[in-house]
């Protein structure tokens, strides 16, 4: 990858914000919904399809700890200090950090696309920016809960828990059947439209009976993928079908970050950069908090330069995106909210895609690379 690369998802936003604000009443096309169930499934599962489980097992405690404390961390982090400089009521400021707390597959997966980089460090990269979508979007469904109405902490700990734990469940079990109905399809087109419906599927399903629709089609691509490749045969059309989903993700990466760029005005960002400059602040302060302190306590056998590629690979992108979007029209303060996110999205999405290649070289030395 040369010196002068650009990523396609930074120009795609810049192109998508120069329409918007040429053509204002193109903003009305895209919807939460367009997002969270067009674009996301596909993007999450032709990730999630990649990702070897003998590779990421070995990752899982680090994985699951960015996922799931670290989401909570940064969450309150966040919280707190948009609570203390902008005298935002908690629970906004709480639903605020929810929404920013997880990073973004879409936006990782296409910046790392072109990075040479180990393959330990890729999955664990991308493997933290899938699973924590899942555990940050239930985090924001009981952040929504507690700004508009009563909430109990405990019982809102323990819906967490089980909703992450029963999505799991949810996801090897589709991953298992896409598996057999697969194998019983053997034509490669016809395989891809099984991983297509099951993708679709399982996200819709999940998000429809209140567990994480991302977190289950994450869990489900990663099972159907790491079931298929246990035989030759099998590994074989698994590569063919991956092929396909490159195509098809290529596309929807491509929409959804003019999406994004479509819908954010930047005028109305201008009016709102004190709290946006808080909010990334802050973004980038919990960040840094839930990477660089448990690397410092545990001391993994792993260079130093792998935690500042994971410190910032925490951009932000679209489940943030969609998240505010979908905000109820009664949140209070749903305007100042979107606002912020907005803001932070667009600050981390170009600013650090931009940075990434340059850090990357100067992290991981050429010799340590695949």
């Amino acid at each position: 990858m040369g010196r002068g690369y650009l990523p396609e998802s930074v120009v795609l936003v810049a192109v998508g914000l120069i329409v918007g604000h040429t053509l204002p009443s193109a903003r009305s096309v895209v919807s939460a919904d367009l997002v969270l169930f067009v674009l996301v499934p596909g993007l999450v599962f032709d990730a999630a399809f990649d990702i070897e489980w003998r590779v990421a097992r070995r990752l899982l405690p680090a994985l699951i700890g960015l996922a799931v404390p670290g989401v909570v961390v940064s969450a309150l982090v966040v919280a707190f200090a948009l609570n203390a400089q902008l005298l935002m009521p908690f629970a906004i400021a709480f639903t605020v950090g929810a929404i920013t707390a997880a990073t973004d597959p879409v936006a990782v997966v296409a910046t790392l696309e072109r990075l040479d980089m180990p393959h330990r460090l890729r999955t664990l990269v991308e493997g933290e920016s899938l699973l924590n979508d899942g555990t940050g979007l239930v985090l924001v469904a009981l952040a929504i809960q507690a700004a508009t109405g009563t909430f109990d902490v405990a019982e809102g700990a323990l819906l967490f828990v089980i909703t992450v734990v029963v999505s799991v469940a949810a996801g090897v079990a589709a991953g298992i059947i896409g598996s057999f109905a697969v194998r019983g399809s053997r034509f490669s087109p016809l395989a891809f439209l099984v991983t297509l419906v099951l993708a679709y599927a399982t996200f819709a399903v999940a998000q429809l009976t209140g567990l994480s629709g991302v977190l289950a089609t994450v869990v489900g691509g990663t099972t159907l993928g790491t079931l298929l490749r246990r035989s030759w045969s099998d590994h074989v059309l698994a590569e063919r079908i991956d092929r396909m989903w490159s195509t098809i993700a290529l596309a929807l990466s491509a929409l959804t970050f003019f999406a994004i760029g479509l819908v954010i005005d930047l005028p109305s960002l201008g009016d709102a950069l004190g709290p946006i400059a808080i909010g990334v602040v802050a973004v980038i302060a919990a960040r840094a908090l839930i990477v660089y302190v448990p690397f410092a306590l545990v001391r993994p056998r792993v260079p130093v330069g792998w935690a500042h590629v994971l410190m910032w690979s925490g951009l932000r992108g679209a489940i943030a995106f969609a998240a505010a979007l979908a905000l109820p029209l009664a949140f209070p303060r749903r305007l100042d909210v979107q606002e912020i996110v907005f803001g932070v999205v667009l600050v981390t999405l170009v600013a650090q895609a931009l940075m990434a290649p340059a850090l990357v070289r100067r992290a991981v030395p050429a010799q340590a690379r695949d």
